[in-house]
């Protein structure tokens, strides 16, 4: 009896760690999927962006889809001296690690690849670092 009783608080103890870690992560998770509004004109690391329900028209920014498609606002040429003149451009995201996401976007000069490093996100905020790698 003491056995099962031990076995049962054992039981009951490993799935309540686990039902939490697994709940934490999804939450994470689901508040990323959001389109994302970067309204500070610094682009200095980190960068924070704000939740919003719509791209704003004289704002960068971007949208992370649950479906691996992946939405940037952007400059739409390549002159960034204001007034920028912004566009949306089509993408992909793969998660590469539990903090890290691969991004293969157009923009106006052909195709980009870069990381994006999210160090905080909740249905606010999103703040992250951009990891840009140059092949030579």
């Amino acid at each position: 009896m003491k056995n099962i009783i031990i076995i049962m608080v054992s039981l009951t103890f490993a799935l309540i760690i686990a039902s939490c870690d697994c709940r934490i992560e999804s939450q994470e998770e689901d508040a990323l999927f959001n389109i994302w509004v970067n309204y500070d004109d610094d682009f200095s690391a980190p960068v924070t962006l704000k939740s919003s329900n719509k791209f704003d028209h004289y704002h960068p920014g971007f949208e992370i889809r649950s479906d691996g498609e992946f939405i940037e606002r952007k400059n739409s040429g390549w002159c960034g001296t204001p007034p920028i003149a912004y566009a949306n451009y089509s993408g992909v995201w793969e998660k590469i690690s539990a903090d890290t996401l691969e991004i293969t976007v157009e923009y106006w000069g052909g195709i980009e690849n870069y990381k994006i490093e999210i160090l905080s996100v909740d249905e606010n905020e999103l703040l992250i670092n951009y990891v840009y790698s140059h092949e030579e």
